[in-house]
């Protein structure tokens, strides 16, 4: 079934700093959250709150400062400013280079028992 659903301005914020921390994307996260409310048996008046919502409270997950990703941010910007090359060995290089990123970030999920990416 496909829904659209407008999210207050609150709630999505919320909503994309779970979904990372989980690893995984936001509407990938809110069926999770979803699935989790049905399975908790989560009554429509509120009287069962199941953990996943809980999760997404203010006072359980507080977003980053905005000054904590600073260097972060000028590191993007720096990034997209340079733009995209078109030389094939730059790009077989990047490639090469996200290719072994992503081999050791699937190993720590592997050792961990988390889903890999």
């Amino acid at each position: 079934m496909a829904i659209t659903l407008e999210l207050p301005h609150d709630i999505e914020p919320r909503l994309e700093a779970l979904a990372a921390a989980r690893g995984i994307a936001p509407t990938e996260c809110l069926v999770q959250v979803v699935r989790d409310a049905l399975a908790d048996g989560a009554q429509a008046n509120g009287a069962h709150v199941p953990a996943s919502f809980a999760a997404m409270s203010e006072r359980s997950f507080q977003l980053p400062a905005p000054e904590a990703n600073a260097r972060t941010i000028a590191l993007l910007e720096e990034l997209l400013a340079r733009g995209v090359s078109e030389d094939p060995e730059e790009l077989r290089q990047a490639e090469a280079e996200f290719d072994d990123l992503m081999a050791g970030i699937n190993e720590n999920r592997r050792i961990a028992g988390a889903r890999l990416l």
